[in-house]
């Protein structure tokens, strides 16, 4: 957002160097943009570069078709939607902008002076909202269909121009790396958005994490024996510890296709649950080199006969909600008492579903309704 100066700048100075420690920090941070969940990266990323700018506040928008996405820092929201709804069309500095076809600028390579102080742009917003001045990037991110403008606004008094060169050194220095993350960033958002619908459209249970050891998607199959396990818990536990022992061999590999004989043993793990029995499998998706389209599978394949789901045994037998529970525990051989523990019912209650789940389902043990329900006739 173009503003310009009013009054000249009382406390003028040469700004230092950025600090490295700051810098550095800055550049960690947008090299790192699969560490957090998207939109938090994006604000953090908004509030380092208004540090490094030494600016009052900041606001990052991303447009990829229609209204932009906007992060602020130390900025109201609704003056950023008062601008985009009423003020932008008369933000003549942005249309400048974006006839030079700028990637680093400042207002007053954007603005005429005298112009700008009798625009209504400037009376209406700028002034009343304290922007005197401002430097900016706007960039297209390669192989995106998103363009990205970043505005450090400073309120106190306008910069003089000494400073205003130092604070465009400061922006060409992170303009490539901000360009380096923002295209990993959007890259990776878009391969992300295809994978959920098709892993959902998987009858194996899978969970995908980041190399960061973020969760990105469960698929409906992995869902669903969740909400049904008591101890869904454990069972994220062991996935998540499956996938960092993945993660940990590629890197210290340095590679990316990893086979079943190459795994480490702890990428491939058996957890017991009172619901049954699970054998985890992970492996590393990606292109050849570890990118931000790599990403880790882990699959949980149920090692006992599948018993129906609570809704099917309520359909087919008439069953309570809390019979289709200890139904499906029965199939996992469990004794009352243990059916008592982990339902947290009294043993007697226990042993009043079970007769009322054998009677219902007309069998006379236990080991018949395991075969009635998946066809197991074991012992």
């Amino acid at each position: 957002m173009g503003t310009s100066p009013v009054t000249a700048r009382t406390d003028v100075h040469i700004a230092p160097p950025p600090p490295m420690e700051r810098f550095e920090r800055t550049v960690n941070l947008l090299l790192s943009p699969l560490d957090s969940e998207r939109s938090v990266w994006r604000h953090e990323v908004t509030r380092a570069l208004r540090t490094f700018m030494d600016a009052d506040r900041a606001v990052l928008m991303l447009w990829q078709g229609g209204t932009p996405a906007y992060y602020t820092d130390a900025f109201p929201p609704e003056v950023i939607q008062e601008y985009l709804e009423y003020f932008a069309p008369l933000d003549l500095g942005m249309a400048r902008r974006d006839a030079l076809r700028l990637s680093v600028w400042s207002r007053s390579m954007l603005w005429d002076r005298s112009t700008l102080l009798r625009s209504a742009y400037f009376h209406e917003f700028a002034l009343r909202h304290d922007l005197q001045d401002s430097v900016g990037l706007s960039l297209d991110i390669e192989g995106t269909p998103t363009h990205v403008r970043l505005a450090l606004l400073y309120g106190k008094a306008p910069l003089p121009e000494d400073e205003v060169q130092a604070m465009l050194r400061r922006l060409n220095l992170i303009l490539p790396v901000l360009r380096t993350g923002l295209g990993i960033h959007l890259r990776h958002e878009r391969w992300l958005g295809a994978i959920p619908s098709m892993l959902d459209r998987v009858g194996t249970r899978l969970i995908l994490y980041s190399l960061a050891g973020r969760e990105l998607h469960r698929n409906l199959t992995m869902q669903r024996t969740l909400e049904q396990d008591p101890e869904r818990a454990r069972i994220l536990e062991a996935t998540e510890a499956v996938a960092r022992a993945v993660t940990a061999h590629a890197r210290s590999d340095g590679r990316v296709s990893i086979t079943p004989l190459t795994t480490p043993s702890a990428s491939r793990q058996v957890i017991q649950t009172s619901m049954g029995r699970y054998r985890l499998r992970g492996c590393l998706l990606g292109p050849d080199t570890l990118d931000v389209e790599s990403a880790v599978l882990v699959s949980l394949e149920r090692l006992d006969p599948e018993p129906p789901s609570p809704n099917e045994l309520r359909e087919r037998f008439g069953l309570t909600a809390r019979e289709a529970q200890v139904a499906c525990l029965l199939v996992q051989r469990l004794t009352n008492d243990e059916i008592a523990n982990t339902l947290e019912i009294s043993s007697h209650t226990a042993r009043h579903h079970t007769e009322s789940v054998l009677m219902k389902v007309r069998v006379n043990s236990r080991r018949a309704l395991r075969q009635v329900l998946t066809g197991d006739t074991r012992p």
